[in-house]
């Protein structure tokens, strides 16, 4: 009643633990963020097909992607611009 809410809502907090989902995207996360740190050159794709060969976890590019956006981290290579001559 100090809280103003109901009772249901504070003890859904209180015994409130992360989904499967949410546990598996964290891992994820983790695993990208270390294999980037190991090859800061690749990019989603790349590193789509190495977190599939290294570990167990099936993931696809997009989740990769979604996940790089998450912690602010990009390929470091620039695509090479041919100018006009």
């Amino acid at each position: 009643s100090v809280l103003k809410i109901p009772r249901s809502t504070y003890y859904d907090y209180l015994h409130w633990q992360p989904s499967r989902t949410e546990r598996r995207r964290h891992l994820i996360k983790q695993e990208v963020l270390t294999a980037w740190l190991r090859y800061p050159m690749y990019d989603y794709p790349r590193l789509t097909i190495l977190l599939n060969q290294q570990s167990d976890i099936h993931v696809s590019q997009r989740l990769v992607y979604q996940q790089m956006c998450e912690l602010g981290i990009r390929s470091r290579m620039v695509k090479r611009i041919n100018k006009p001559t």
